[in-house]
C-alpha cells in the first residue's frame, strides 16, 4: 500500500511538473545543449523541457571551492577519473537538503565503516559557522553523509547526493559526460554551500559566453549574477531543485538556452 502511495504522489509530482513546462518547452528552440551546473537545477531544467539529460551535473551538488576549481579547466578535469573516498573534507558543511524532507540526509557516519569521522592528526576540530545573516542554518559538523563522494583529481569532491551506491554514481556520470555537447555549453552556478563573494566574482571571470549565476545578495558591478530576491537577507538562495519557479519568474530560460 506504501509503494503504492509513493508512486501515486511521484506521478503526480511528475505530471505537475511536465504540466510548468509547457510554455518553456514552446519557447525552446534549441534542444541539444549541456548545463553545467553545482547543484541539481539543471537536471529540473532537462524535466521541465521533457529531455534527456546530456549533462552528468544531476542529482548532486559540488561546494562552491571545488565548483569554481572544476570550471577553471573544465574539459580537462572531466576527462580525469572519478574515484570515491568515504570522507569528506569539508568537515564543517551545511546540510544541503535539510529544508528537503524528500532527501533528508540521515545521522552521518562513514560510509564504509558505519563510524563516524575523526578529525586528522594535527589539525583543529571543525568550527561551526554562519552564512549570511541566517545562523539557523542547519549544519553537519565533523560528519559525513551516506551518499557517495567523489572525487575528480586531487580535491573536486562530487557529492552525488540522489545516488544510492558508488557504483550507480560512476555509471551515470561517465555515461552523462559521454554525452556533453561542448558546441553548446551552458554554465550556471548558485550563491550556496559555502560560496563567498569571491567565489562569484571567479566565476564572473571565467570565460564562458552562456553563464549566470544565482545570488541571495546584489552584486551590481558583476555582468553573470540574477539576484533572486526571495531570498533576499537569507544570505544565500534555497533549493532551486525545488524553487525552481523562483528562477523561472526572475530569470529568462528560454532566452538562455536559445542563445
Amino acid at each position: 500500500m506504501k509503494k503504492w502511495l509513493r508512486k501515486l504522489k511521484s506521478d503526480f509530482r511528475n505530471y505537475l511538473i511536465f504540466r510548468s513546462g509547457r510554455s518553456l518547452r514552446r519557447e525552446v528552440v534549441a534542444r541539444d545543449f549541456s548545463i553545467i551546473c553545482n547543484n541539481c537545477w539543471a537536471g529540473r531544467i532537462y524535466q521541465l523541457l521533457d529531455l534527456p539529460y546530456t549533462t552528468p551535473f544531476t542529482g548532486l551538488f559540488l561546494f562552491a571551492d571545488d565548483y569554481i576549481k572544476l570550471l577553471s579547466k573544465l574539459r580537462e578535469n572531466l576527462a580525469l577519473p572519478l574515484r570515491f573516498v568515504t570522507v569528506s573534507r569539508h568537515l564543517a558543511a551545511p546540510n544541503p537538503a535539510a529544508d528537503n524532507p524528500a532527501c533528508r540526509i540521515p545521522p552521518a557516519t562513514s560510509i564504509s565503516s558505519g563510524a563516524p569521522p575523526t578529525t586528522p592528526a594535527g589539525s583543529n576540530p571543525p568550527i561551526p559557522y554562519s552564512i549570511g545573516s541566517n545562523p539557523s542554518i542547519p549544519y553537519s559538523i565533523g560528519s559525513n553523509p551516506s551518499y557517495p563522494i567523489g572525487v575528480l583529481g586531487d580535491d573536486i569532491e562530487i557529492h552525488f547526493l540522489h545516488y544510492h551506491s558508488e557504483q550507480e554514481a560512476r555509471e551515470k556520470w561517465e555515461r552523462r559526460v559521454e554525452r556533453i555537447n561542448w558546441d553548446r555549453l551552458f554554465i550556471s552556478f548558485s550563491e550556496r554551500d559555502l560560496c563567498t563573494p569571491q567565489h562569484i566574482a571567479q566565476f564572473d571571470a571565467l570565460e564562458f559566453p552562456r553563464k549566470v549565476c544565482f545570488t541571495a545578495n546584489e552584486y551590481p558591478d558583476l555582468s553573470s549574477t540574477v539576484w533572486l530576491k526571495n531570498y533576499k537577507g537569507q544570505g544565500e538562495v534555497g533549493d532551486l531543485y525545488r524553487d525552481y519557479k523562483v528562477v523561472m519568474k526572475q530569470f529568462d530560460i528560454a532566452r538562455w538556452l536559445n542563445s
